[in-house]
């Protein structure tokens, strides 16, 4: 796998809240009170994130703050271009 630079990667938390055809509003009361929520849709589904940095410790970071919200299954997802990528091509190992 060719390794990306982190630069230009960012990085966004996914919510672990089910996958759902329902729309939701991307307010903070509708997500714990965390703030910025985006939304992506996956053919039929809704997907939601918090947070964007450029910065991976900034979205281990991120990623504690939804844990302590209650998503305890929350995840770091990298973007590149506005495309998801492989962690395993910007993170050192």
């Amino acid at each position: 796998e060719q390794k990306i630079s982190m630069r230009k990667v960012s990085w966004n938390i996914k919510l672990l809240k089910q996958p759902s055809s329902n729309f939701l509003e991307t307010k903070s009361n509708n997500f714990k009170n965390l703030s910025p929520i985006s939304r992506e849709k996956e053919g039929s589904l809704y997907r939601y994130f918090f947070g964007e940095t450029n910065s991976y410790a900034k979205a281990k970071k991120l990623k504690t703050k939804a844990i302590r919200k209650g998503y305890e299954y929350a995840f770091i997802v990298a973007f590149r271009e506005n495309k998801k990528i492989k962690l395993s091509t910007v993170i050192p190992k």
